[in-house]
């Protein structure tokens, strides 16, 4: 019985970070209109459900197996016992656990000391951030934290609807709406520029990119299969031109996170460093000529600096994109010549091996072919 409940939350675990990650971005409701009322309702409904079901399901076990060791350490009138289970409790609870209790408690106790009603805890109208929002932030962490035992499939299906999301991004930006999103409104409209994609808002984009991407580019860090290694290329390239061209500040702050990540992870590899300099090099230097010349042509009567400047910036992006990729590509390629390049390089040894211990395998070797040493008279 036990164990079949573990494989249900198990289940019910992955069902729900699919949920997150796939059918929350991609739901729309009725397009655009009030599209993060939409998003919200669906969150909370699919949140609540499945914290509710884990607390019926996983909290009465546990309670009853921490009452029947408090029971057994009574009866057995050990003092050590009661050491043992706090012991235990502090294991079960790590230091991340224990800062987001402390969190949750400070929300709950400043919602409740608040004096404006029912706005602390449902947070302003389109924002929904109130102390209702943030409890089930911290339900979610403790759901997952004890429940999530390591399947990959719910993150495969979330790289697949971050190809999606921006794939229906870049679509936008070039003119073309698949799904009718952008039909009740026109280049004029302010919707038009500042919603993108199934997110909507090109701020929420931003926020859904500072998250998911971090899925795919870890796949790609630890991937050696040349296929999968191409699909992810694939996935993240598009992402980081959509986060240039996107329209956002904050799109340009995840691109400069995720370069730095990138010169991280690869920092002790010269050629990575070489590479990563040599692009932005030449991505500031192009940059600076074009936007000289473009100032001289405004002078002429040319287009306004703000427009210019706004497209000069996305191709800017398009190259880094490009660039940072380029990077990541460099890391999980085999350096060249393999371990019999690092012998020869070595001097005809492996690396790391020194010469005593050649010479004590050679003895080895001479004592086990029967060359025995004569006794000492």
């Amino acid at each position: 019985m036990k164990k079949r409940n573990s494989e249900f939350l198990g289940l019910l675990c992955d069902l729900y970070i699919v949920a997150m990650l796939v059918a929350l971005p991609l739901y729309t409701g009725q397009g655009y209109w009030r599209l993060g009322d939409t998003k919200y309702t669906f969150f909370r409904n699919v949140t609540v459900l499945c914290l509710g079901c884990w607390l019926a399901a996983g909290l009465p076990g546990r309670l009853r197996e921490a009452a029947g060791r408090v029971r057994r350490s009574a009866e057995e009138r050990d003092r050590g016992a009661l050491g043992r289970i706090a012991r235990e409790v502090r294991k079960a609870f790590s230091m991340t656990d224990l800062a987001v209790a402390v969190y949750g408690a400070a929300v709950l106790l400043s919602a409740l000391c608040s004096s404006y009603g029912q706005l602390p805890w449902r947070g302003y109208e389109g924002w929904f951030m109130g102390a209702f929002s943030q409890l089930l932030f911290v339900g979610i962490y403790f759901f997952v934290s004890r429940q999530y035992g390591g399947s990959l499939w719910p993150l495969y299906l979330g790289e697949a609807a971050l190809f999606l999301v921006t794939a229906l991004g870049l679509l936008h930006r070039l003119g073309i709406d698949p799904l009718g999103l952008m039909g009740n409104w026109n280049s004029k409209n302010w919707e038009y520029s500042h919603m993108l994609s199934t997110l909507g808002n090109i701020n929420w984009l931003c926020g859904y990119y500072s998250v998911a991407l971090a899925l795919p580019a870890a796949h790609f860090l630890r991937e050696k299969r040349r296929l999968v290694l191409g699909v992810l290329y694939v996935t993240i390239v598009p992402s980081l031109v959509l986060l240039g061209v996107q329209g956002s500040q904050g799109g340009l702050l995840i691109l400069a996170v995720f370069g730095a990540a990138a010169l991280i992870c690869g920092g002790r590899q010269r050629q990575l460093a070489q590479e990563a300099l040599s692009v932005g090099r030449r991505l500031l230097s192009w940059h600076a000529s074009d936007v000289a010349a473009d100032e001289d042509a405004g002078g002429e009567g040319g287009h306004s600096g703000g427009r210019q400047c706004v497209r000069h910036r996305g191709m800017v992006c398009l190259g880094a994109g490009g660039g940072v990729l380029s990077g990541f590509i460099l890391i999980v390629e085999p350096e060249e010549g393999g371990q019999g390049e690092k012998t020869r390089r070595s001097g005809g040894r492996p690396k790391g091996r020194p010469e005593c211990q050649s010479r004590k395998r050679r003895v080895g070797q001479g004592a086990s072919r029967g060359e025995k040493k004569k006794p000492r008279n």
